[in-house]
């Protein structure tokens, strides 16, 4: 396994579900896909399985440290890529899509499904 570790100052989630935090914690989860999009591509890496972590480096209430790890499949670094693809190309030809209509809380996994439905 090679792991990748992403460091968080914030305060501590204690799990990869949890309903009031999920916008955070999928934040979480692309910025390690797109981490892992980076090995990728740079072929210096053998092909061997990814391990996500996102290590908080503030304590619980009660002294503990949490680490929240995460398998990366093969899908997830095909999804960060067409993200990526996506928003290049939304940038490059200046079509900067209207976001009024997504809800300010929870809207951005509505505003990331409608981005990668569309043809680039």
């Amino acid at each position: 396994y090679y792991t990748i570790v992403d460091f968080k100052t914030s305060l501590p989630i204690s799990a990869w579900k949890q309903k009031n935090k999920q916008e955070i914690l999928d934040k979480y989860k692309r910025q390690l896909f797109f981490y892992a999009l980076l090995l990728k591509v740079t072929g210096n890496f053998e092909d061997k399985p990814l391990l996500g972590r996102i290590d908080f480096l503030e304590p619980t209430d009660k002294g503990e440290y949490i680490s929240l790890s995460l398998p990366i499949e093969p899908e997830d670094i095909e999804y960060i890529q067409q993200l990526v693809q996506t928003v290049y190309h939304k940038i490059l030809s200046l079509d900067f899509p209207e976001v009024e209509s997504y809800a300010k809380t929870g809207g951005t996994a509505e505003f990331i499904a409608d981005l990668l439905s569309q043809k680039i």
